[in-house]
C-alpha cells in the first residue's frame, strides 16, 4: 500500500513537471523542450499540448530575438535564422531587424572608439561597408581614440607599467606632440620598476637582479640600495 502510493506520488510530481516544462516552454522559454519530451513519452496524452506549445514557443522567441537584434543584438541573428524555417512570414521583419541593429551596433563602435576603446576598430570596419554615412565620422572616432589610448598609455607607464612601451612609441609617431611627454613617462615609470624590483630583491627574488642593474645605470642614485639589495638576496638563499 505504501508502495502504491509512493509510485502514485512520483508519477503525479512528474505529471506535473511536465505541465509545468510545457507551460515555460510556451511561454518560449525552448531549454524546456528535451526535458518535457522526455516525460512526455511517460504521458503521451500530453503529447499534442506539447507540440503546439513548442510552435508557440518558437514564435515567441523568434520575436523575442528579432527585438533584440533591433537592438543591436546581433549574437541572436544565428537563432533567429534558424527559427525562421518554421516561421517564414518573419523573414521581413527579420531583415529589418538585422539592418536596423547593425546600424546601432556601429554607432556604438564608434562611440566606445571615440573614448579610446580601439579594439572596435575592426569590427566598426567591417560594418561601415554597408553604411558608407558614417565612414567620416568613423575616421575620426579612430583619430580621437587612437590619441586617447596614447594618454592612456603614457599614464601607465608612468606609474611602472613598462609593457606599453612599444605600443605608446607607434602610436607618437601619429601624434608627435606627445613624444616629449612619453619620453619624461618612460623615464619615470623606468625609476618606479627599479624601485620594485631592488623591493622584490630584498626579498629573495633574483631573477629581477639583471634587469634592476640595467636600469640602474639610467639611475645611479640607486647603485648602493641595489648593492645592498643583491647581498641581501643572496643571505637568503644561502
Amino acid at each position: 500500500m505504501v508502495e502504491n502510493n509512493y509510485i502514485e506520488g512520483t508519477e503525479a510530481m512528474e505529471e506535473k513537471k511536465l505541465q509545468t516544462c510545457i507551460d515555460l516552454i510556451r511561454r518560449g522559454y525552448p531549454c524546456f523542450v528535451d526535458e518535457a519530451e522526455k516525460l512526455a513519452k511517460e504521458f503521451p496524452k500530453y503529447q499534442d499540448e506539447l507540440n503546439e506549445a513548442i510552435r508557440t514557443g518558437e514564435e515567441k522567441a523568434l520575436q523575442q530575438y528579432i527585438d533584440w537584434i533591433e537592438e543591436g543584438e546581433l549574437w541572436w541573428t544565428e537563432g533567429a535564422e534558424k527559427l525562421l524555417k518554421e516561421f517564414p512570414e518573419y523573414e521581413s521583419k527579420l531583415k529589418d531587424a538585422i539592418r536596423t541593429g547593425k546600424e546601432k551596433k556601429l554607432r556604438r563602435y564608434i562611440d566606445w572608439i571615440k573614448e579610446g576603446e580601439t579594439m572596435w576598430i575592426e569590427k566598426a570596419k567591417e560594418l561601415v561597408e554597408e553604411y558608407h554615412k558614417y565612414q567620416d565620422e568613423l575616421n575620426e572616432a579612430i583619430r580621437t581614440g587612437k590619441e586617447k589610448e596614447l594618454q592612456q598609455d603614457i599614464d601607465l607607464i608612468r606609474k611602472g607599467n613598462l609593457y606599453f612601451v612599444d605600443k605608446a612609441k607607434k602610436l607618437a609617431k601619429k601624434f608627435p606632440k606627445y613624444k616629449s611627454e612619453l619620453k619624461d613617462a618612460i623615464r619615470t615609470g623606468e625609476e618606479k620598476e627599479l624601485q620594485r624590483d631592488i623591493s622584490q630583491i630584498k626579498k629573495g627574488d633574483s631573477r629581477l637582479i639583471k634587469r634592476a642593474k640595467k636600469l640602474a645605470k639610467k639611475f645611479p642614485k640607486y647603485k648602493s640600495e641595489l648593492k645592498d639589495a643583491i647581498r641581501i638576496c643572496k643571505e637568503k638563499k644561502n
